[in-house]
């Protein structure tokens, strides 16, 4: 009779990773994380409803395996990884062959088990919030968990069959921590082109921005990631209109208005010209578990120039909750009077370069598919000759995936934002900042995400958001900080009819945004890919657009 080996166990059926990522950030950005308020209009700037920006390089993605977070990485950790893939596949060798019929040295006889059910294949779900994740390299599956159907040996003879996979769960779950684990240690560099522009008045709030973000990271001895960046940028507005209403809301312009021929007033002296900046900025960062910071400056070579960074710690209170505490020192970047600064040519005087001390606590929270945030904040403006101001924020929101497969996904949420500023400072007058500050702001949106893992070496996301926004701005004078200017401006009103102040005014609208990134890795090593976002509202369009080339030193994987 025939004596058949039972086979080993197979591999019991693995756990599911979490279907919500904590601690993840919320598809619809709330206001104020990096930069100041944008331009005038009924949405925040790009910043507030969009967490993407033309300046910055995309996200590489939480790569690090679960059970490796937060911790010192060596190379104990990687043999240990590498030992558990060999062992795995030495698990599921091929049984013994059945006895030889012949030999008269045979135990009773046993019946022959049955084969043995396949394993147990668990879907892999990926939560939302996180951003596509890096296509794995040439020989991984997008999907460890999707079962290849290849056969690599059974046994004949019997009544017994034993198909191994070629690649089984456990086995290619080991494989993609290894690569995440190399691609999160190894150097990398990146470089991209960026643009932004925006709708607006010439020399005024109109706003061209072209930068090339260039970056390297590197894990000092496995510990962390230490980030350096270089960023050249131009920013360009365009030559301020000659007329008089144009050129009254520039510096001290309306001093220069005198009464003309049929009661028109003019300009006397030099109108202001062409409005543009370059320069180069710097920025080193350093992540490591739960805590994050970097230290920079807004671009060398802008008129006015700031040291800026930030510290954020994030910890872990549950498996379902994250504290996220944020404090930060950033430029508005809204136009060049904010950003870079620049001068008036009547006085000579140089004014701009604002930046915000900025605080936030954000508590984050899954319950099952679904992930939910509750934020609250608070931020204090400064610039050289520009008024001082202050800012609260608040906000609160969640996100649920309508639809999910192996590969893809669609996540509708729901966002509610309110901020609002202590003064009206979004002009280009002496004493103005040229940031969107309105004394109240209001939206409720609602963003549709879907992205799609097409194949081992691509993926994408596109999206957008609509919903309904409104704000109110108080009246505002021309010369905030110069009483002397403003009493002189005030009595000369009679003879040039220009006016002392800037109107109040509320509106409100429909509010919308739209946004694309890929990613296409062309080898096991070299990352191409790209991502453009639109902004519109009642008066304010803006669109900002990313390509970049990332590579990773030792990718290759295996």
């Amino acid at each position: 009779p025939l004596q058949v080996a039972p086979p080993p166990d197979p591999a019991p059926p693995f756990a599911p990773q979490a279907t919500n990522a904590v601690g993840a950030p919320p598809s619809y950005q709330p206001p104020g994380l990096s930069d100041s308020g944008a331009n005038v209009g009924a949405l925040p700037p790009p910043h507030r409803l969009l967490d993407t920006g033309a300046a910055d390089l995309p996200p590489t993605g939480d790569t690090m395996p679960p059970s490796a977070r937060g911790q010192d990485i060596g190379a104990d950790q990687m043999n240990a990884l590498e030992l558990g893939r060999e062992r795995a596949i030495n698990e599921r060798a091929m049984p013994p062959l059945p006895a030889d019929p012949q030999d008269d040295d045979q135990f009773p006889p046993y019946p022959a088990p049955a084969a043995p059910p396949p394993p147990t294949v668990v879907r892999r779900q990926t939560a939302q919030s996180q951003p596509i994740p890096a296509a794995p390299a040439p020989g991984y599956s997008a999907n460890p968990f999707r079962p290849t159907g290849d056969t690599v040996g059974s046994i004949q003879g019997g009544s017994v069959a034993f198909p191994l996979q070629m690649q089984d769960a456990e086995t290619a779950q080991i494989d993609r921590d290894i690569q995440a684990l190399r691609e999160t240690l190894a150097p990398t560099a990146q470089a991209g082109f960026g643009i932004r522009t925006r709708s607006g008045d010439a020399g005024l709030d109109k706003l061209d921005e072209f930068t090339v973000p260039m970056e390297a990271t590197y894990s000092p001895g496995g510990t962390g990631t230490l980030k350096l960046a270089v960023t050249p940028t131009i920013l360009a507005s365009g030559t301020l209109g000659g007329s008089t209403s144009n050129q009254q809301r520039f510096g001290s312009q309306a001093l220069a208005l005198v009464p003309g021929a049929n009661g028109a007033s003019i300009l006397r002296g030099a109108a202001q010209g062409d409005q543009h900046a370059t320069g180069v900025g710097l920025d080193v960062g350093y992540d490591f578990g739960s805590l994050a910071g970097d230290i920079g400056s807004t671009p060398f070579g802008f008129r006015e120039e700031n040291v800026v960074g930030g510290l954020e710690w994030a910890p872990q209170l549950t498996d379902t909750i994250r504290l996220r505490l944020r404090a930060e020192r950033r430029a508005a970047t809204d136009s060049i009077l904010s950003y870079a600064g620049t001068v008036d040519t009547r006085t000579g005087e140089t004014w701009g370069g604002v930046v915000q001390n900025h605080g936030r606590a954000t508590l984050e929270m899954s319950a099952g598919k679904a992930d939910f945030y509750l934020l609250g904040g608070g931020a204090q403006f400064t610039g050289t000759h520009v008024e001082s101001n202050t800012e609260f924020e608040a906000g609160a929101g969640g996100s649920y995936p309508v639809y999910r497969t192996d590969t893809q996904e669609v996540r509708v949420g729901l966002d509610l934002v309110y901020f609002g500023y202590q003064h009206n400072l979004r002009f280009f007058t002496l004493g103005q900042g040229g940031y969107f500050s309105p004394q109240s702001f209001t939206a409720a949106m609602v963003p549709v995400n879907y992205k799609d893992q097409v194949a081992d070496n691509l993926s994408y996301q596109i999206g957008g958001s609509a919903g309904y926004s409104s704000f109110h701005e108080n009246a505002s004078p021309y010369y905030p900080l110069d009483s002397g200017l403003q009493a002189q401006l005030v009595a000369q009103q009679a003879e040039s009819g220009v006016q002392t102040e800037y109107p109040s005014r509320s509106q409100a609208g429909f509010a919308g945004t739209a946004h694309a990134q890929v990613d296409y890795r062309v080898s096991a090593s070299l990352h191409l890919g790209g991502q453009v976002d639109f902004e519109h509202s009642t008066n304010f369009d803006q669109t900002t657009g990313l390509v970049y080339a990332k590579y990773v030193f030792d990718g290759t994987g295996k």
